[in-house]
C-alpha cells in the first residue's frame, strides 16, 4: 500500500494502525484547541527501514509500539485532547536497494548530476541545467509561434522543433511505479510523462526507440501518438491519461485513446512543488499528485486500463522507457526520479 495522509484530532487515548511503511508522524498542538489543552508531550514515529520502527517522544523516550508485519506499524500513545496526529510520506531506501515498502528500486536519479549519464534527448533546442535544486528542463520557444504555427509548413516545422522529450537510457518491464518531484518555473504549454514507451513495430518504428532516434530530431507530436506504444499522462488544466498509438497501421483511429475521464486540476502553478507517484499495473493505473507542504491539495485516483480496450488495438506495452515531454516554452525543475518494481 502507498502512504496516505492522515490529519485528525486525538482523543485522550488513541491507537493508530498504519498499513503503510516509510511514514513520518508528529503529534502537534491543534491550532483550534484551547491553549490550556496544548500542554503535553510531542511524539514522532520514526521508520528508518524494515523491520524496525519506533515511536519516541520529544525527549527521545520510546513509546509503546509493535510491528505486525513489513507493511503494518501499530503504535499506541497517550495524548491530551487538543492534539492532532499528522502523517506525511517520506523517502526511505534500504541499503540493499529495496524501498521502505519492499518494492525493488530499478532506477533512481536525484537529477542533480550530469543528466547525460541516465538520459538522452529528442529535440536539440532544449535547455538543461542541473543544480542542487534538480534538473532545470526548458523547452525553447519563440514569441507568437503558437499563433503563427498554422500560417505555413515552415512555421509549423519551426513550432515542432521547439518541443523536447527526455528519455531514460534504461528500459523497464512489467508492473512499475514511477515517482518524482517537480516545480514549474514557467506557464508554458503542456508537459507529459511517458511510461513503458516503445515503437509500434511496423515500418521503421522498431520497438527499441533508439533504433529510430534520427526520425525524432524534430519531435513532432504526431510521431509519438501515431508511432509509439505507451501510456501517457498529460499535465495541464485537465489531467489526462492516454494510450498511444492513436491510429492503427492503416491510419484508422482507435476508440479508446483516453483512459477514464479527464480531471480538472488547474492547481500546478509556477513556484509550487509537487510529488507525482504513478502505479502502472496490468489492469489499473493509480495517479497521485500532492503539493509538497500542502496536504489538502491532493489528487489521488485509480483508473481501469483494460475494460474499454478497442479490440483492434495492439496489446499495451509492458516494456520500454520512461520519458518527460515538454511542449514549447514549458520549464520545470525535476528531482528524485525513481522507478520501482511493483
Amino acid at each position: 500500500m502507498k502512504p496516505e495522509l492522515l490529519k485528525r484530532p486525538l482523543d485522550r487515548t488513541m491507537t493508530a494502525l498504519l498499513f503503510i511503511t516509510g511514514l513520518q508522524a508528529a503529534l502537534v498542538p491543534d491550532a483550534a484547541a484551547e491553549p490550556a489543552a496544548r500542554n503535553g508531550p510531542e511524539f514522532q514515529l520514526k521508520y528508518p527501514g524494515i523491520p524496525q520502527a519506533k515511536a519516541v517522544d520529544a525527549d527521545g523516550r520510546e513509546v509503546e509500539h509493535r510491528i505486525a508485519d513489513t507493511d503494518t506499524i501499530a503504535f499506541a500513545t497517550e495524548a491530551r485532547q487538543g492534539y492532532e496526529l499528522q502523517l506525511s510520506s517520506v523517502s526511505s531506501t534500504r541499503p540493499d536497494g529495496q524501498s521502505s515498502n519492499s518494492e525493488p528500486v530499478l532506477f533512481e536519479d536525484s537529477m542533480t548530476g550530469d543528466w547525460r549519464e541516465n538520459w538522452f534527448l529528442d529535440g536539440p533546442k532544449a535547455e538543461l541545467e542541473t543544480t542542487e535544486e534538480g534538473l532545470h528542463f526548458t523547452a525553447s520557444t519563440i514569441p507568437g509561434i503558437w499563433q503563427a504555427r498554422k500560417e505555413s509548413p515552415e512555421k509549423r516545422r519551426l513550432f515542432d522543433s521547439l518541443h523536447s522529450v527526455l528519455w531514460t537510457k534504461e528500459e523497464f518491464e512489467g508492473e512499475v511505479g514511477v515517482s518524482f518531484e517537480m516545480s514549474r518555473t514557467s506557464e508554458g504549454f503542456t508537459f507529459l510523462l511517458y511510461m513503458l514507451a516503445q515503437g509500434v513495430d511496423w515500418g521503421p518504428y522498431a520497438k527499441d526507440i533508439t533504433k529510430w532516434n534520427e526520425l525524432r530530431e524534430i519531435p513532432v507530436m504526431s510521431l509519438y501518438y501515431h508511432k509509439m506504444n505507451l501510456t501517457g499522462i498529460t499535465f495541464r488544466d485537465q489531467v489526462r491519461l492516454r494510450r498511444y498509438p492513436w491510429l492503427d497501421e492503416n491510419d484508422e483511429k482507435f476508440a479508446d485513446n483516453l483512459i477514464g475521464e479527464m480531471i480538472d486540476y488547474d492547481q500546478i502553478p509556477v513556484g509550487n512543488s509537487y510529488r507525482v507517484d504513478v502505479e502502472l499495473r496490468h489492469e489499473t493505473i493509480r495517479l497521485r499528485i500532492e503539493e509538497i507542504g500542502n496536504p489538502d491539495n491532493v489528487l489521488d485516483k485509480t483508473y481501469d486500463r483494460i475494460s474499454d480496450l478497442d479490440p483492434r488495438r495492439p496489446a499495451p506495452s509492458t516494456r520500454g522507457r520512461m520519458g518527460l515531454r515538454h511542449m514549447t516554452g514549458t520549464s520545470v525543475v525535476y528531482r528524485n526520479f525513481q522507478v520501482r518494481q511493483l
